[in-house]
């Protein structure tokens, strides 16, 4: 195991970001293999002063300290290093995103592997577990976040993320049963409240939505988390064809946040059903213009097409 995570990481630079200069990582590798941690630890210092991305720098440490035996601190770097390139600015639209995402998540996976090896607890299992939902491993997770339930069967955390795995595999019942568990270990879990709003909408179930998203509007904090929930709440007076509560409530999303593309062109949908086509299309425009193709994909263009008239 160990030897194929040195493997893994003098690859990473070049397998996951195409650079061609493994040097930097040739002296952490070698002491790494001669079991010299204080040499290690002197190499990884060099890593992070010439390491200009920062995942890869967390990613590092975290292998670091796997090895080393402090899985305290490796789990610490590794959880860092998820939310670092979880909200990393890169563009969906990129076509490099999958590919890079795959190969550092490996990299992680290939670490945790190895912490549960030595400390198969329920945390640990549910870490390798998030690691293999956001790269797409779905039936792998669900395997994780079962293990890790088995071992901590309260913790809300686990079935929150076994709710978002089991709707990624369009088990819209499997998922709704976790969030509601989520909840019931921690009733102030908004984001289970959000999230199962997002299955009833999905479903065309738009009576059950509504009262999702009103009960996470009184438990998520953010501005732009509160606008998000605002916004489809407007969407669902939308589809039921509450036009007036629809307008009322994207605007209210776009008062706390103007740059909310998604905001933007379902007001314009709410304009084209009231005729309002040059509104609608102002809305189009605001929306493709903050970056809606990148973050949702094409289909305000055809609204575009359809609507306006260049």
């Amino acid at each position: 195991m160990k030897n194929t995570l040195i493997y893994l990481l003098l690859l990473l630079p070049v397998f996951a970001f195409g650079q061609t200069n493994n040097q930097l990582y040739d002296g952490y590798r070698k002491a790494i293999e001669k079991g010299n941690y204080k040499k290690a630890e002197k190499e990884l210092k060099k890593i992070s002063m010439e390491e200009n991305d920062n995942f890869i720098k967390l990613l590092t440490f975290g292998h670091f300290y796997s090895e080393k035996g402090d899985l305290d601190s490796a789990k610490r770097y590794l959880d860092a290093a998820l939310d670092q390139f979880k909200y990393a600015p890169i563009s969906f639209s990129d076509p490099n995103f999958k590919s890079q995402k795959d190969s550092l998540y490996t990299i992680a996976i290939g670490i945790y592997d190895y912490i549960i090896e030595e400390e198969p607890i329920g945390e640990n299992y549910r870490g390798r577990g998030i690691f293999k939902l956001d790269v797409g491993r779905l039936n792998d997770a669900v395997i994780d976040f079962n293990k890790s339930i088995e071992l901590e069967p309260k913790d809300y955390s686990t079935h929150y993320n076994l709710g978002i795995n089991y709707s990624r595999l369009n088990m819209p019942d499997s998922a709704l049963a976790h969030y509601d568990l989520a909840i019931e270990y921690n009733p102030k879990d908004g984001e289970s409240y959000l999230n199962k709003g997002f299955i009833y909408l999905k479903i065309d179930s738009i009576a059950l939505a509504i009262p999702q998203f009103e009960k996470a509007l009184t438990l998520v904090t953010g501005t732009k988390d509160i606008s998000y929930i605002k916004n489809n709440l407007g969407f669902c007076y939308y589809k039921q064809g509450k036009l007036n509560s629809a307008m009322w409530w994207i605007k209210e999303s776009l008062k706390m946040n103007p740059l909310n593309s998604f905001a933007h062109k379902n007001l314009a949908l709410v304009h084209i059903v009231n005729k309002d086509f040059g509104a609608a299309c102002e809305s189009i425009d605001k929306a493709i213009e903050l970056g809606f193709i990148d973050q949702f994909g094409n289909e305000i263009l055809d609204m575009k097409k359809k609507h306006c008239v260049d």
